[in-house]
């Protein structure tokens, strides 16, 4: 690659700004560099312009790589933060893995709608996860979860009293308090050495504040680490939070 002149050097922020406009990554990565280095070879044997950077790109169109408008769209929020919202967001975030998407389109587009919510809210984890919780039962545009699982209304052979698996004092209790309930039960003798606390019925029993929230509060689920299998104390306290317990 040929070396730049100084006033070719300066027409470089202004293309940058105007292409980060339209989508096309210009950041240091693998999709920027890959970009640079494609655009840039056309300048071999030519001096560089706004208008030939431009017009480059145009025929390059289909060869480089471009973000999503769910990308732009969370960009965009992102960068309307202060710093202090951004570090607040991204700690929170990336503590979400087991609960929501991150990733790819559906990272951007859930990203994009909790930052949107929070506009004007103050950026700590428990307006975060109220953020979560209201947007649960948008139907709209509705939130991307770690893991889907299709549940249907009841299960087989069980009639629905109405009345659900626990008292709701026993539903509200958290899953700290059970532990203590457990372990005073089992200081008396009235239980055995299996474990009691039924994490899964816990979390299966949670309610939303409508029906619509209780269906997006059931697709919840936190996964072990490394496994594909569900964590249902971590599931439990989850749904907990979606619904404002």
């Amino acid at each position: 690659m040929r070396e730049f002149t100084k006033e070719e050097q300066q027409i470089f922020p202004v293309f940058d700004e105007e292409m980060r406009s339209k989508g096309l990554h210009i950041e240091d990565d693998e999709f920027g560099r890959k970009n640079g280095e494609m655009i840039l070879a056309q300048f071999e044997n030519r001096p560089v312009t706004l208008a030939g950077l431009k017009a480059v790109v145009e025929t390059l169109r289909s060869e480089l790589t471009w973000k999503s408008a769910a990308q732009l769209e969370y960009e965009k929020a992102y960068h309307a933060l202060t710093t202090d919202q951004q570090n607040a967001f991204g700690t929170w975030w990336f503590n979400q893995k087991r609960t929501l998407t991150l990733e790819g389109e559906e990272g951007f587009r859930n990203a994009a709608l909790i930052i949107a919510w929070m506009r004007g809210r103050t950026f700590d984890a428990r307006g975060l996860d109220l953020a979560v919780s209201n947007l649960a039962a948008n139907s709209r545009r509705p939130l991307h979860w770690a893991i889907r699982e299709q549940q249907s209304s009841g299960r087989p052979s069980h009639k629905d009293d109405g009345k659900g698996l626990f008292p709701k004092d026993e539903v509200n209790l958290t899953a700290r308090q059970h532990a203590a309930r457990a372990k005073q039960a089992a200081a008396i003798g009235r239980i055995s050495e299996e474990p009691v606390t039924n994490y899964r019925s816990l979390a299966e029993a949670v309610r939303g504040n409508n029906h619509s929230q209780t269906e997006q509060i059931r697709k919840m689920f936190t996964m072990k680490s490394g496994t594909s299998s569900v964590d249902w104390e971590q599931t439990y306290a989850a749904r907990r939070r979606a619904a404002g317990l």
